[in-house]
């Protein structure tokens, strides 16, 4: 269950602006995944009903566009950074080299490598970063079956424009943390993608390691998985 778990965010993903570097976070954290300062900081702040209702909405309403493979629908639940991040993605795609691509994080190189596997050359060249996470949710990157079976736990404030939350599965509490953003108190609030990559970046380095193999290694299997096809060193070569 945790393999297809991580496969899902990471592949919903709009994940990294705020992503965090590689390392062992040694802060000891609560449930959600807030660090001690922070959980002094949330009993200062109690979200309101209509809070906790409208990021609620926003979830709902990104998970059905996810179920239903409507990327346009599940753009409008998503922060700009999110969908900025796509630009990265295609960027790199396009571009990097295997050495450069080994030195990005985990999921960065797990969504440049799919993206070089699983859409053809000519299209990735036509697309713009919106047009890549449209396509993502389209043609169904994410594990509905689990996804339908994915919720948020408590829902608290960190700031008056920030929301976090951690995912359950069949109502058993996960280590991974959504965060929600609106730009003022009158916006609505929108995923932060980005906010899930530091938990996925995490489980694919201690896969790795547990397999005793590179992440590369690892996150070739993981695409080979997807695709049910083979797949060939040729993904680690830019596109361009």
């Amino acid at each position: 269950m945790k393999h297809f778990f991580i496969v899902i965010f990471i592949s919903i993903v709009g994940l990294v602006s705020a992503c965090q570097t590689e390392g062992e976070d040694t802060e000891e954290r609560d449930l959600s995944g807030n660090t001690v300062e922070e959980v002094e900081k949330l009993k200062k702040i109690v979200p309101t009903s209509k809070d906790v209702q409208d990021v609620q909405k926003c979830y709902d309403a990104y998970k059905k566009a996810i179920m239903e493979s409507n990327g346009k629908e599940a753009i409008k639940s998503i922060t700009q950074s999110s969908v900025d991040y796509y630009g990265d993605i295609l960027e790199w795609a396009l571009n990097s080299s295997k050495s450069e691509v080994e030195k990005l994080d985990p999921v960065h190189q797990f969504m440049v490598l799919s993206v070089r596997k699983r859409i053809p050359k000519e299209q990735i060249k036509k697309m713009t970063g919106e047009s890549l996470l449209i396509y993502t949710v389209d043609n169904e990157w994410t594990n509905k079956k689990t996804v339908a079976i994915t919720e948020l736990a408590e829902i608290r404030k960190i700031g008056d424009n920030t929301a976090k939350a951690a995912m359950t599965v069949r109502n058993e509490n996960t280590d991974t943390v959504v965060e929600f953003i609106r730009a003022d108190k009158d916006a609505e609030w929108k995923i932060n993608l980005l906010s899930l990559s530091e938990n996925v970046n995490g489980q694919l380095i201690r896969m790795a390691s547990d397999r005793n193999e590179t992440v590369g290694k690892l996150i070739l299997d993981m695409i080979k998985q997807i695709t049910n096809s083979s797949v060939s060193e040729d993904v680690w070569n830019p596109v361009n």
